[in-house]
């Protein structure tokens, strides 16, 4: 078995890698690989080019590493690359308001209603800048 042998997620027909790459380090906050150093942009861009060259084709992010970030620097990686090289996942249920109203300052909550899951979707689709 390698980790870039591929397996399909139940029965949805899309196949992925044993082995993905988790966002949570690539969003520029701690924990990054090293909570000293983190992790900058153009890092997190080569890291995610360099994993689909290699094979890897699952990726996963979510709204609350780095507060947004990690779906930012994963759309903007991701940008041209063709659509059926990768497979990327974020969580619903997870939504960013403004800390204090008004401000730029982000927090994350939980919010697994009807209407937060469709916010969570949507506003992380414009994260990612990607359909």
């Amino acid at each position: 078995m390698k980790a870039t042998d591929k397996v399909e997620i139940g029965s949805t027909g899309l196949q992925v890698t044993r082995l993905g790459l988790g966002g949570v380090a690539l969003s520029g906050a701690p924990p990054a690989t090293d909570p000293e150093q983190k992790t900058s942009e153009t890092e997190a861009t080569h890291l995610i080019h360099r994993s689909l060259d290699v094979g890897i084709n699952y990726l996963d992010t979510a709204p609350m590493y780095g507060v947004g970030q990690s779906e930012v620097r994963y759309g903007q990686a991701l940008h041209g690359v063709e659509r059926n090289r990768y497979v990327l996942s974020t969580k619903v249920g997870r939504v960013l308001d403004p800390v204090e109203p008004g401000r730029p300052e982000m927090a994350w909550s939980f919010d697994f209603s009807r209407q937060g899951a469709i916010r969570s979707f949507e506003t992380s689709l414009e994260r990612l800048g990607l359909d």
